[in-house]
């Protein structure tokens, strides 16, 4: 008998895309603040919600207990409603989750606090012990997982010019974790600050994307790492544009890059970027078909409707089963805040599409998005109506295969 998340999730049989609008669920509240709260859903490679086994986990951070800590919930299979949340932080301020899936109903969380990152293995009905990795001070820790226990870690280690990215894996027993020696990603000899990371485990190797500021203007490097060896040289991710006027800046600047992958040999990248510099940020994005050893020429992704409001908060997700390509993110171009998204079928990005349930009245804003492996697209997101927010999710009526 089919899983009633299922049934509301994705009809049985694929949906063959050719860049139409998505049919979604309508929207379930996953928490809603009260007055004071503030939930937050920021966090590096903007990964705040996974998918195991049917079961739907959504992590973010808020201040509901007086302090910022991190909490998770999930949507069960044959449940009509999120679960209630459970907070897995320690008890200390903590900040910036991301999750990532493990076989089993499992996922594998990670955060920062106390100067430092951590790992936790959780379900809904266990939570194993926290774990942390790397030296103080690090923050912007991010996670992936693939296939066949696969699983690793990149995080920002260091204070100002010192700050750099480093990458560990990690291997995990049940609820046990073991971390490998962490790696320094990048051995050039002029490295600057390296912030906001983003990973992705690829057949071939994993890719990890950051902030640099080496040059002046924040830029988007990448690295590759073949299996069992080290990160190779970093690559430039972002195309460069001068400055109009050298007294005004060094050139075009790039932030918050964000990866994803099918698992097997493509990687789809993403960023806000300046070059359009009067029109501030808009959505950028570049493809690899080698599991990250290179990424192809930078696309824009939103439409000429978008060019003329800054695009902010980009997540991106490819789907496992077919070469298909989702960016989501918010802006201004109605007026108030709304949530879009575009797709990138056979190498072309769409017109962009409002997230239905993620517009209107209000502020929606700071989406989330990641296929499972069934080719369902499930998006999570902030609502804010006069005053007070809810964390809103939905998923696609139809599989992509």
């Amino acid at each position: 008998m089919k899983h009633l998340l299922l049934i509301l999730c994705a009809a049985f049989y694929p949906l063959t895309i050719h860049a139409d609008a998505l049919q979604f669920t309508a929207p379930l509240t996953v928490t809603t603040a009260t007055k004071d709260v503030f939930i937050h859903l920021d966090s590096s490679g903007r990964r705040s919600l996974a998918v195991s086994d049917e079961v739907v986990a959504v992590i973010w951070e808020d201040n509901r207990n007086g302090k910022p800590g991190i909490y998770i919930a999930y949507h069960l299979p044959g449940k009509k409603t999120f679960t209630g949340l459970d907070e897995i932080s320690q008890p200390s301020p903590a900040y910036e989750p991301v999750i990532a899936p493990l076989a089993g109903q499992r996922f594998l969380v990670a955060w920062e606090a106390e100067d430092q990152v951590w790992l936790r293995v959780v379900s809904p009905s266990k939570k194993g012990e926290t774990v942390a990795i790397g030296r103080t001070p690090a923050k912007q820790i991010t996670v992936a997982t693939a296939k066949g226990g696969l699983a690793g870690a990149a995080w920002s280690q260091g204070q100002q010019r010192d700050a750099h990215v480093y990458y560990a894996d990690i291997t995990i027993d049940d609820y046990a974790i073991e971390v490998a020696p962490p790696q320094l990603v990048d051995n050039s000899k002029d490295k600057d600050v390296q912030q906001y990371p983003a990973l992705a485990l690829t057949r071939p190797g994993k890719v990890i994307a950051w902030e640099d500021r080496r040059q002046g203007a924040t830029r988007i490097f990448s690295a590759f790492s073949p299996n069992g060896k080290a990160f190779q040289d970093y690559r430039l991710l972002n195309e460069f544009a001068p400055s109009p006027n050298p007294e005004l800046g060094k050139g075009s600047g790039a932030m918050r890059p964000v990866l994803a992958g099918d698992g097997r040999q493509t990687v789809a990248a993403a960023w806000m970027d300046k070059r359009n510099w009067r029109s501030g940020y808009d959505v950028f994005a570049a493809v690899s078909v080698n599991g990250g050893k290179k990424f192809g020429a930078n696309e824009q992704a939103q439409d000429m409707f978008g060019e003329n409001v800054p695009q902010w908060h980009a997540s991106i997700t490819q789907s496992p089963n077919a070469d298909v390509a989702v960016v989501a993110w918010d802006d201004t171009r109605n007026e108030n805040p709304d949530v879009f998204y575009s797709l990138r079928v056979d190498g072309e990005w769409s017109e962009d599409y409002e997230l239905p349930g993620a517009s209107g009245p209000g502020r929606q804003s700071h989406p989330s998005i990641i296929y499972d492996e069934q080719g369902v697209l499930h998006a999570v997101w902030l609502d804010n109506i006069e005053g007070q927010t809810r964390l809103q999710y939905a998923c696609s009526v139809h599989s992509v295969q």
